[in-house]
């Protein structure tokens, strides 16, 4: 049973902490032999990069790069607003076209990730079939967690219906 937690926690740290397994190893107090075994066997590594790879965290990571060329654009308009008050055209001339780059790559960054939001969106009917496959699984393993669950069942397909519907 111990090891059942540790192999948990060790899950957990690997997968989304993004630890290494000689870090997990000492950090739980196993052999990091054993850790790569239950890397290697349970597919950590390709679970960890699906998550890390997917929409929404690629969606996430292009809104910071967005957030972060917004800050450094305002910090140049502090810097223009500087060099109009001071006439220093030649600076001024420099900062408005550094402006029009970060500009362009926001717009570049922005449809980026229009095209990904897109591209990885997926249906009302294709997320209801998987659903309805899934429970449907729950009902032959379990009828009587499934007939718990039919309240449960019916708002979260209406939720999803009125999100993505």
């Amino acid at each position: 049973m111990a090891k059942d937690k540790e192999k948990a926690v060790a899950k957990k740290l690997f997968i989304e902490q993004l630890m290494s397994r000689k870090d997990i190893a000492e950090y739980i107090g196993i052999t990091e032999k054993t850790v790569g075994k239950w890397v290697q066997v349970e597919n950590w590594e390709q679970i960890r990069d699906a998550k890390l790879n997917n929409s929404k965290s690629r969606s996430e990571n292009i809104k910071k790069v967005i957030d972060e060329l917004t800050n450094m654009t305002l910090q140049i308009i502090e810097k223009i607003k500087h060099a109009e008050k001071h006439g220093d055209t030649d600076t001024l001339l420099n900062l408005k076209k550094e402006t029009t780059r970060l500009s362009q790559e926001v717009a570049m960054y922005n449809k980026a990730l229009e095209k990904l939001e897109a591209e990885y969106k997926i249906s009302l009917s294709t997320y209801l079939d998987v659903m309805e496959d899934i429970f449907q699984s729950l009902n032959r393993h379990n009828h009587q967690l499934w007939m718990q669950t039919l309240d449960f069942q019916k708002q979260h397909l209406q939720s999803v219906a009125n999100k993505i519907g």
